[in-house]
């Protein structure tokens, strides 16, 4: 063995920053957090003060694989990090693994395998808390300092004392750089008006979690292709590959927040708050009604921008006569996500346990659909929570998407709202495209008399308690919506088969399919007894839409 490494990766990262629910913590706690792999940040310390000079394989959003000649330093890496770990992050959650081998590669993945059952270690928040040992209240952890009456425990009282070297680019520099505007750091109405959130009316807000697909495809590949390659080969490969990776990221952030954000400031401060940018990962926190917007832009982004770095990679295979590997890498990555609505009083840490379901969601039902060049849809689901207490996921999507009537003496299932939707046109036409869902929000925004939601509302509680009086209801509003249209075009002289309503039936058809005649249902393909509609979904954004910022002076 002549080859010897040291692997870490911060997990639970949520827990650690959501742990006090309040934002500014967040954003302090993801700038801390990004800062272990930053350019001087704590590892580049640790390095220089040990003098050491590894292979680096990955360092970026708090997970690195280092790689050294001598055992010695290995270990010695892993004895003060730990220790500095500690200190600089205590209570989060980390895995490391010390390993070996004749070469890089199978240094790595026999790290990787470390770090993989490592993972299943319990790990003990420390300091423990004695029943007699004050506690944080916002937290429930032992407490060991006080600040403004406040006792904090020991993460917190980190993340609070932590302040970026001046220099040293932030999380937010990354989304936008640019001088004169701020990102807010405080929901608070009694905040400095300089960094408080611009909520809208109903101080709605989104949290946005987006992950890479089929990541685990290219490094299969690359580790074949490198079997009997110099570490050299191994290490240019792998780097390009992570480097790549974490560049499309970051292009499509800022060209997301350019097309959305950007011209949404009020009062010089934006209406959003970036968590965590790094390696295929998006977390952010935005006003609600532009959560759709931005996932959009940056979905479709990161797959344009993955397309030339996938392009890089391919050369630089072909450049190391791997030309045979080259041409199994797909053209491009894509990615799904996860948005969640809640109000900005209600607990983020659980909110985005539920924006991690709903990008798992999106992956689980995209990724059969991916087609030979291994590319998966790009997807996303969303949930607008309308308690205020946040379940599970599928708890809430049981209680709230989901009914069981009889019909035609059989037990049928509705589903109110889809799995997910598709963001671009030209892929797989077996999952419903966001922009026709657009569309029918447009018709029942638009100002037209004919459609109206209070009937579609009336329609999907009855559609969970009683399927009789729920086609009562929807043949009411059919024949409100066509009796309006004659009355329109009476009034316009003008004569028309294609009314508002049977437009709208068209447009909905679009998305899932023939329609039964007395409901705006549609049997799922290859099923007889489970019926399924958008109607939560477009009540969802219809409420999220009408999100309009306050005005100058109004702002809670």
């Amino acid at each position: 063995m002549n080859k010897f490494g040291y692997l870490f990766e911060a997990r639970g990262i949520q827990r650690f920053l959501f742990a006090t629910g309040k934002l500014k913590d967040m954003v302090d706690g993801s700038e801390l957090i990004d800062f272990i792999c930053g350019s001087g940040g704590y590892l580049d310390q640790v390095l220089d003060s040990l003098s050491l000079d590894p292979i680096i394989v990955r360092k970026a959003g708090g997970v690195f694989y280092l790689v050294f000649e001598r055992e010695e330093d290995a270990q010695r890496l892993q004895n003060v990090w730990r220790l500095a770990a500690a200190r600089w992050f205590p209570t989060l959650e980390c895995v490391d693994a010390l390993a070996s081998g004749n070469s890089v590669r199978e240094v790595i993945q026999q790290g990787l395998l470390l770090l993989a059952q490592n993972r299943n270690v319990m790990q003990a928040d420390l300091p423990a808390a004695s029943p007699l040992a004050a506690r944080s209240p916002r937290t429930g952890l032992a407490a060991i300092s006080h600040e403004r009456g406040e006792s904090l425990d020991a993460a917190t009282t980190a993340i609070r004392q932590f302040e970026r070297p001046q220099g040293s680019k932030c999380v937010t520099d990354r989304f936008l750089e640019e001088s004169g505007i701020n990102w807010p750091n405080n929901f608070e109405s009694d905040a400095h008006h300089t960094r408080r959130f611009p909520l809208g009316q109903r101080k709605l807000i989104a949290l946005i979690h987006a992950d890479g697909n089929n990541l685990g495809v290219i490094l299969r590949i690359l580790n074949d292709a490198c079997q009997n390659a110099d570490d050299e080969t191994y290490v240019d490969l792998y780097k390009t590959f992570s480097e790549g990776v974490t560049n499309a990221t970051i292009e499509a952030a800022k060209e997301a927040c350019a097309q959305v954000i950007r011209d949404q400031a009020q009062d010089h401060v934006l209406p959003a708050r970036p968590l965590v940018l790094g390696g295929d990962d998006l977390s952010l926190i935005v006003r609600a009604d532009l959560a759709v917007a931005f996932t959009q832009v940056f979905l479709a982004a990161f797959k344009r921008h993955s397309r030339d770095e996938i392009s890089v990679l391919k050369a630089l295979f072909v450049k190391h006569d791997m030309e045979e590997a080259s041409r199994k890498l797909p053209d491009c990555l894509t990615a799904c996500a996860g948005i969640v609505y809640i109000k900005a009083s209600q607990p983020f840490y659980s909110a985005y346990a539920v924006a991690e379901e709903l990008c798992k969601r999106a992956k689980a039902a995209a990724k059969p659909l991916q087609t030979e060049g291994q590319i998966v849809p790009s997807a996303l689901s969303f949930y607008k929570v309308s308690d205020s207490l946040l379940n599970g996921l599928d708890t809430m999507l049981e209680q709230t998407q989901s009914a069981q009537h009889e019909h035609n003496g059989q037990r049928c299932d509705y589903q109110l709202g889809v799995d997910c939707y598709r963001i671009d046109g030209d892929e797989t036409e077996q999952l419903p495209l966001l922009d026709d869902l657009h569309e029918l929000i447009q018709r029942l925004t638009s100002g037209d008399t004919e459609l109206k939601d209070r009937g579609l509302r009336e329609l999907t509680t009855l559609l969970h308690t009683d399927l009789h009086l729920a086609k009562q209801n929807y043949r009411r509003w059919v024949q409100h919506a066509n009796n309006q249209s004659q009355q329109n075009q009476s009034e316009q002289k003008q004569w028309s088969h294609v009314t508002a309503v049977n437009a709208f039936k068209r447009q909905l058809e679009t998305l899932i399919g023939p329609l039964e005649d007395d409901l705006p249902v549609a049997l799922k393909a290859g099923s007889s007894t489970q019926y399924q509609t958008v109607l939560s979904d477009l009540l969802a954004l219809l409420v999220v839409a009408q999100e309009a910022p306050f005005k100058q002076g109004e702002m809670a």
